[in-house]
């Protein structure tokens, strides 16, 4: 249970490095959403830096760039939003699966938050969040 649990924050850590990598880039990219990226850094930042503090063994690199598309648009960068925001919550779910106490509930919260920042970027409510519609 603690290898996978670690395995699952270290998925979910990968993302948060993703995710302080790709709001600045994306503000930078299309002011209209420049003001709601920084406000996802910051906020993914400070997600990141508490898994770094439960994570055993961090195998995560933060890349030089990431694979985004083309983020030349407001829809563009909401639309790659949106699919972090998603694979965050999947990440949440697989530590919500592989962990008790604390843990769980900080990825529940992560869940939740990853669900809310979604609709944020017009997104819509899931039933499920973190599952495959």
């Amino acid at each position: 249970m603690i290898e996978s649990r670690n395995a699952a924050l270290i998925a979910w850590l990968a993302l948060e490095r993703e995710a302080v990598w790709f709001y600045p880039f994306v503000g930078a990219r299309v002011p209209d959403v420049a003001d709601r990226a920084r406000s996802a850094a910051r906020a993914h930042a400070v997600t990141r830096d508490r898994l770094l503090g439960s994570v055993v063994d961090d195998t995560t690199t933060v890349q030089p760039s990431y694979d985004v598309g083309t983020i030349d648009t407001e829809a563009n960068a909401s639309s790659a939003a949106r699919r972090l925001e998603q694979r965050i919550q999947a990440a949440c779910l697989a530590v919500v699966a592989a962990s008790t106490g604390d843990d769980r509930e900080v990825a529940v919260s992560g869940l939740r938050t990853a669900a809310t920042d979604e609709l944020g970027w017009s997104g819509r409510a899931r039933a499920f969040p973190g599952m495959a519609d």
